[in-house]
């Protein structure tokens, strides 16, 4: 229950880098619970309820962290769609825009502007659909090219959001549920 601030500097199959204000600090997959970007790798206020769209990586099945979306959602943000897929466990996937997540179930809407109601007893698997993130000189540029990021090939793809998608696994049913707050140790 340590958190460590700073830039990602390599991520590998079995572990990942941080470069902090004091070293470079190695963690193990094994003991990585959660990967949040954004806030410039300092920590945030407490309670913030917009860190679980900062979410890039979960190393735990946490049904909580589902319902952190609701707050978020429920308030009429002009264009923002939360984005989530549902694999069931009798294997059938659906993917939609996120209505709603209580204690007992789940449900999204998909293209057609149809609700679907999956109780939590037939979830299998939820990942949070979300855009990759950019590195750090291609974030400047997006910020600074405007209308010319149609001309930078790395930018391209985000612009016409073409593969710049990623899911972030929230919850699965074959793995022990924990919803224990995630706080920092000292």
């Amino acid at each position: 229950m340590t958190c460590q601030y700073g830039q990602i500097k390599a991520v590998t199959d079995q572990n990942v880098l941080i470069r902090t204000d004091r070293s470079d600090v190695t963690i193990e997959k094994s003991n990585l619970i959660r990967v949040r970007l954004g806030f410039g790798g300092r920590s945030v206020p407490p309670n913030n309820r917009n860190l679980v769209l900062a979410t890039v990586y979960s190393g735990r099945s946490s049904w909580s962290d589902l319902i952190e979306f609701m707050p978020f959602q429920s308030e009429s943000q002009s264009g923002f769609i939360v984005r989530m897929s549902v694999t069931t466990t009798g294997g059938k996937l659906h993917r939609g825009s996120l209505g709603r997540v209580t204690d007992s179930g789940i449900s999204l809407t998909d293209a057609f502007a149809k609700e679907i109601s999956i109780p939590k007893t037939e979830v299998s698997r939820i990942d949070y659909i979300r855009d990759k993130p950019l590195s750090d000189r291609e974030e400047f540029h997006w910020d600074e090219l405007a209308m010319l990021r149609i001309f930078d090939p790395v930018l391209y793809p985000r612009l016409f959001h073409l593969g710049d998608k990623m899911p972030v696994r929230l919850y699965n049913s074959d793995v022990p549920e924990d919803n224990s707050p995630v706080q920092c140790g000292k």
